[in-house]
């Protein structure tokens, strides 16, 4: 298990037994070997057969032309997302001195990708030192591994611009990081796009033309004539309408806590429940020119907050029903700005139904 699968495991369980057990592996499983002065992973890339070797993406046809460099943009995007993973890891653990190593670690490289690999005029990242080609992947992969963090409003609105005109250029592995990267970026109206397609590159294709009952190893075989018919790798839907069109995430261990914000992309009606420990979050999104509500039901002895994105729309023309965590006090309601303009956030609330409205007359 990698630390970000690691620390998605603790959130859903709270079980912190495997991340101590397998601490030291995690810790040992980086490139640390590999940083320079600048903070950056410098390494050979390798050929896809050897050790270390910098994959990318699989078949090298869906690649979007990447230029291999000892500075790789998509390599350095995970070692960073290892590193805030791993300081949150031993923040748990109690190992207050490594949390600070990873955070440092961290921070340094990010502030490097971003001085040193990122156009922030022309909105993307290039795909390494030495090269100024830019592929789909070195854009899609530092946002969503979180390397974009802290970058103005404005250029984050270039990079989702990038990605959202780009298509689907992945593999049916990269196409995890593309969706998430979409829908971080504002971009929610391409990344529903993309899962609703019916282009060779895409999941309706696998359903509709070559008959597949499981997600499949590529997107047609024209990419690999030997492709199996189950890989799990191509399952990116799955999670990504939990985690980001019905937009529940764990943010406690043993998911006792939520943040809840549905990322609809246009859509006018989105239905759905999503597991956890502690019983199923239930989400319903209705949005219309006239109406717009937001239903949230979380589970007993569970908390959370409830954020809607608002658009155009006024704070004021919305109400909001929900109840506090052991019905004590009042539920507070703020809203702030970011990329996506207005978002309302409601919370903490408690286990039961939170319900955001504006419709004729509110």
């Amino acid at each position: 298990m990698c630390v970000l699968s690691a620390w998605e495991d603790y959130l859903a369980t709270g079980d912190d037994r495997q991340l101590a057990a397998d601490y030291t592996l995690l810790k040992d499983k980086n490139l640390t070997g590999f940083l320079g002065g600048d903070g950056l992973v410098h390494k050979r890339p390798g050929d896809s057969s050897d050790a270390l070797a910098d994959l990318v993406d699989w078949p090298a046809s869906n690649r979007d032309g990447y230029v291999f460099t000892e500075v790789n943009t998509v390599v350095n995007a995970f070692q960073y997302a290892a590193f805030t993973t791993l300081a949150r890891c031993a923040e748990v653990l109690h190992r207050k001195a490594d949390a600070r190593d990873f955070e440092a670690r961290a921070g340094k490289l990010a502030a490097a990708m971003r001085g040193t690999l990122l156009d922030r005029a022309a909105g993307r990242f290039a795909d390494g030192v030495g090269t100024t080609h830019s592929a789909q992947h070195a854009t899609a992969f530092p946002v969503a591994l979180g390397a974009d963090a802290g970058l103005p409003d404005d250029v984050r609105r270039r990079l989702g611009a990038t990605l959202a005109a780009g298509g689907m250029k992945m593999s049916v592995y990269g196409s995890q990081f593309l969706l998430d990267a979409l829908f971080l970026l504002g971009r929610s109206d391409a990344a529903v796009a993309l899962l609703t397609s019916s282009g060779t590159n895409s999941w309706l294709h696998m359903l509709d033309q070559l008959h597949a009952t499981i997600v499949t190893e590529v997107w047609d075989p024209a990419l690999k004539p030997n492709m199996t018919f189950s890989h799990a790798w191509a399952s990116a839907p799955a999670n990504a309408v939990a985690r980001h069109l019905l937009g529940v995430r764990a943010t406690a261990p043993g998911a006792s806590a939520f943040l809840v914000r549905p990322r609809t992309g246009g859509l006018s009606r989105v239905h759905g429940t999503v597991p956890s420990i502690r019983g199923p979050v239930s989400v319903t999104v209705r949005h219309d020119k006239d109406a717009h509500t937001t239903r949230v039901t979380l589970p007993p002895n569970s908390r959370g907050y409830v954020e809607v994105e608002l658009g155009a729309s006024h704070v004021r023309d919305y109400r909001v029903s929900a109840t506090p965590p052991d019905d004590r006090g009042r539920v507070r309601v703020t809203s702030h700005e970011d990329i996506t303009g207005t978002v309302l956030r409601v919370g903490p609330v408690g286990s039961g139904t939170t319900v955001v409205e504006r419709g004729r007359g509110h």
